[in-house]
């Protein structure tokens, strides 16, 4: 689920709607981001679980760095 992009036919400025389920500055939706961090802990490659949700694997690469904190 990808956000929608809306076009203003009278000024010619383009924005997004608002949804919870896509994050703000975002465009992959919530439940797509929680099933890629499914299949993270199966024995896949992130080149394979990209290319079966459509996504790049530096996307699969940010969401599974976004579960990860340095310690301090």
């Amino acid at each position: 689920m990808y956000k929608q992009q809306f076009l203003c036919k009278n000024c010619g400025i383009t924005f997004t709607a608002k949804t919870y389920y896509v994050d703000e500055n975002c465009y992959i939706s919530k439940p797509l981001k929680f099933a890629i961090t499914v299949a993270l802990k199966e024995k896949k490659s992130m080149k394979d679980i990209a290319s079966e949700y459509g996504v790049s694997s530096k996307t699969v690469e940010r969401i599974l760095h976004s579960f990860y904190k340095e310690p301090q």
